[in-house]
């Protein structure tokens, strides 16, 4: 049969499996591309929030989709380079890496969903959000809390914490206690307030008519919740997606010459 044999890389054989992986790897390029994005826009926004969550470990299982799937997108390209110069040992070289960054993928999947469950479970949202309003919201060195509820509560058009701490928690934070006269003395953050009523809300005739009416901690509870449980399927489907062009890759390889 000589070099076109059925153990040979130019046999029909080889060919079909050199023809599978150039497919397949395709198809994790794609995956590692929308992984990567879904990280990017998760980063960019939800991290904002992370002050109000920490320890964020969201915010880890984002970065490392970002990060790993950068990798795992370059070592794409290098595992397409390697069978078409047909250099068995960078071949091989590809099959590691690759297992190795599906490893990691696979990691970071599994720490969004004990994120997820840690958050519906565990972690006691409404209390730390309760305190940060109420203890280091508006404080000198605090601004980073300060910008979270701000953006919290603008994004999410909403305001306090949760039906027992509406918006009239508000009067009993440091912030509100700050100040000294009653003359301008605001009863909400101007994030709390709707378009087109912030005078209202700096007067002295507060209403819930001039504010957000929902509460922030289930809003941003079953929203986190939701993203991050799509980030750990999406993160632990492209880790195996990115492994079945390494069986073709490997098989291919067996078949090349030394």
């Amino acid at each position: 049969m000589g070099s076109f044999g059925l153990r040979s890389a130019y046999g029909s054989f080889g060919r079909s499996t050199r023809m599978i992986f150039f497919t397949t790897n395709l198809l994790s390029i794609i995956f590692l591309i929308v992984t990567c994005i879904f990280g990017i826009w998760m980063v960019a926004t939800y991290s904002v929030y992370s002050e109000l969550l920490a320890p964020s470990l969201y915010v880890d299982v984002a970065r490392i989709m970002i990060v790993v799937s950068i990798i795992g997108f370059v070592n794409s390209l290098f595992g397409y380079w390697c069978i078409i110069k047909e250099m068995r040992c960078m071949s091989y070289s590809y099959c590691i890496s690759t297992i190795v960054t599906a490893f990691m993928l696979f990691i970071g999947g599994m720490m969004g969903h004990v994120f997820v469950y840690k958050l519906y479970n565990q972690v006691p949202l409404s209390l730390k959000m309760v305190t940060s309003l109420r203890e280091l919201y508006g404080m000198p060195g605090e601004e980073d809390i300060t910008n979270s509820w701000d953006e919290l509560q603008k994004n999410f058009e909403c305001c306090g914490v949760n039906e027992k701490d509406n918006w009239r928690v508000w009067k009993t934070s440091k912030w509100y206690m700050h100040y000294k006269t009653n003359t301008d003395k605001p009863g909400i953050p101007d994030s709390c307030c709707r378009p087109g009523m912030l005078q209202h809300c700096r007067g002295q005739f507060l209403s819930e008519q001039h504010l957000y009416e929902q509460t922030c901690h289930d809003l941003l509870n079953n929203s986190l919740g939701e993203v991050t449980r799509i980030a750990g399927y999406l993160s632990i489907a492209a880790s195996i997606i990115i492994i079945i062009p390494v069986i073709f890759a490997f098989l291919y390889t067996r078949l090349i010459r030394k």
